[in-house]
């Protein structure tokens, strides 16, 4: 019995800490769906000359600091509900508040990579995002 005990006491602690994380999300998967841009998208010059040539800006990007290129985004500043909607992301304003029927809207952003923290618009919603 002795031996079973300490298994029994560390299974109950993994048990413990797995419930907490549940409840600390409020039971759900997570708070705001996931966007993921950060790579260049397909067919991005691979060179510097290139880059610059069609308007983008060339050098380490993100915190690995990967060189690639980033192009301007033929969709900056329109209007968006939520990232699938543009070349980069769709970024919330300064004091975005839910038009009438309670959706929100951004802007497409002006480049397709965004890295850093920004917030965001979602499916409608305002949700915070960090990407590097």
């Amino acid at each position: 019995m002795r031996r079973i005990m300490p298994y029994v006491l560390g299974l109950a602690c993994v048990a413990l800490v797995a419930l907490c994380l549940w409840a600390a999300t409020g039971g759900r998967e997570s708070p705001s769906p996931e966007v993921s841009k950060p790579m260049p998208p397909a067919g991005a010059p691979a060179n510097q000359q290139e880059c610059r040539q069609k308007g983008g800006a060339w050098g380490a990007q993100g915190m690995q600091g990967t060189l690639m290129c980033n192009l301007p985004a033929a969709d900056a500043g329109q209007r968006c509900t939520g990232s699938e909607q543009c070349e980069g992301l769709c970024m919330a304003a300064p004091a975005a508040t839910p038009e009438p029927g309670g959706e929100v809207a951004g802007k497409c952003s002006p480049r397709q990579i965004v890295f850093g923290c920004h917030t965001l618009v979602e499916d409608g919603r305002i949700v915070r995002s960090c990407r590097d």
